[in-house]
């Protein structure tokens, strides 16, 4: 195991240096690494590119010119449940008005209002992927309608209401 940091790739002879032997490597796409010609040159030994996000769309057409002998996988679902928290956080955070009862708070002024409801929503989820699959499941168990978008359009066993993605304005 050795790690490349990127200032070992800050020119093509330093580059080749570092990444002559490498045959895995994981990595973040982005930078000097978009060009996929560059690992072809430098990484002739390279045989699997592990992507440290999710998102893969952006370079697959890419990796797909480095042939069979390179295997590329991405880290779908990684940061799924850590995601949808987030997502439902502000969801609660926005229904709730905790922004307005904090800043009350802080000027130790007391205003009556009411905190919206969240369960008999209905909530709306642009991609039933990993994301989307774990921001229903808790949605749900909060009591809301789910209607979902999918690329395939196949139903979701989790949204009540599957949208084609052509159908959205």
């Amino acid at each position: 195991f050795r790690r490349v940091l990127f200032r070992s790739l800050a020119d093509d002879a330093t580059a080749r240096a570092a990444l002559a032997d490498v045959e895995v490597l994981l990595t973040w796409w982005g930078g000097r690494w978009q060009r996929v010609e560059d690992l072809s040159a430098f990484a002739p030994r390279l045989r699997w590119v592990q992507l440290g996000s999710a998102g893969s769309d952006a370079v697959l057409e890419q990796m797909e010119r480095l042939g069979d002998q390179v295997v590329f996988t991405n880290a779908a679902g990684i940061n799924a449940s850590v995601i949808a928290e987030c997502v439902v956080g502000y969801i609660l955070l926005f229904a709730k008005r905790w922004l307005e009862a904090r800043r009350n708070q802080a000027e130790h002024r007391y205003a009556r209002f009411m905190p919206g409801v969240v369960e008999g929503s209905t909530v709306g989820i642009l991609g039933m992927g990993h994301i989307g699959e774990e921001v229903a499941r808790r949605m749900r168990a909060l009591g809301c309608r789910i209607v979902g978008t999918r690329r395939s359009g196949a139903p979701h066993p989790l949204a009540d209401e599957m949208v084609p993605v052509a159908e959205l304005p």
